[in-house]
């Protein structure tokens, strides 16, 4: 009767971190989703050519913003988890 009602335990353990598990997944791309969502959109708008300069001077500095707040995130995610990145330099070219 131990064996069985350890058994039970454990698989109540389980499955309760199996769903803790599907919860963290389903909060973070929650979270992410919603930066990254509106870094697209924000991008999509500085793709139209009749905008002006200081619209599009407006739209990256919050496609800046939400790029920044999508950083954070990530690596407050991986620091709970006691992980890191590595700092990472991006390059980029500018095509007319």
């Amino acid at each position: 009767q131990f064996y069985k009602a350890y058994s039970d335990e454990t698989e109540s353990d389980a499955e309760l971190a199996e769903q803790r598990k599907n919860d963290l997944v389903m909060y973070l791309a929650h979270d992410l989703k919603t930066p990254l969502s509106s870094v697209i959109g924000y991008l999509t708008l500085l793709d139209e050519k009749q905008i002006s300069g200081e619209l599009r001077e407006r739209y990256l500095s919050i496609c800046l913003d939400k790029a920044e707040r999508l950083e954070d995130l990530i690596n407050e995610f991986l620091k709970s988890h006691g992980l890191t990145f590595q700092t990472l330099r991006l390059y980029t070219e500018r095509s007319i």
